[in-house]
C-alpha cells in the first residue's frame, strides 16, 4: 500500500509536499502511537527519526544552490531543550532550497545558549 502512495506522488503538482504529508508525517505518527502503547522501543522511534531526517535532506539536496543564495535578514534556526528535530530539519531544508543561508544552531539547545549566540552572529530573525 505504502508503495502505491510514494508513486503516486509523481503525478502530485509539489512532490516534495506530497511525501513530506502523505509518506513521513504517517509513518512517524505510527511509529509514536506503536511506542505509546509499547510495541517499539525508544531507540526505534529514534532512530527512525533519524531516517527520516536523511530523506529530508536528500529530498531537498537537489534543490539547494549554495552559490545562488540571495541576500536576506540573517537567520538563524535550533531547538530549545528538544531532541527531535525533523521539523527543524524540514524548515531549514526549505529556507535554503528556497535561496536563504541559515545557519543550523542545532537541537537541545537551552534557551541562554540560543540567545548568547544568535546576539554574538548578529541574528535578526530567530527561527525556535
Amino acid at each position: 500500500m505504502e508503495s502505491k502512495r510514494i508513486l503516486s506522488c509523481l503525478d502530485s503538482e509539489d512532490p516534495l509536499t506530497f511525501i513530506a504529508d502523505q509518506v513521513l508525517m504517517p509513518v512517524m505518527e505510527k511509529i509514536g502511537t506503536s511506542w505509546e502503547e509499547g510495541i517499539v522501543s525508544l531507540a526505534q522511534v529514534y532512530i527512525s527519526e533519524r531516517i527520516c531526517e536523511e530523506v529530508v535532506q536528500e529530498m531537498f539536496r537537489p534543490l539547494t544552490f549554495t552559490s545562488d543564495k540571495k541576500k536576506h535578514a540573517r537567520l538563524a534556526i535550533a531547538a530549545i531543550e528538544d531532541w527531535h528535530s525533523l521539523g527543524k530539519q524540514i524548515i531549514y531544508s526549505v529556507l535554503s532550497a528556497s535561496g536563504y543561508e541559515v545557519i543550523d544552531y542545532g537541537y537541545g539547545q537551552t534557551v541562554t545558549s540560543i540567545y548568547e549566540r544568535a546576539l554574538r552572529d548578529e541574528i535578526e530573525i530567530l527561527l525556535i
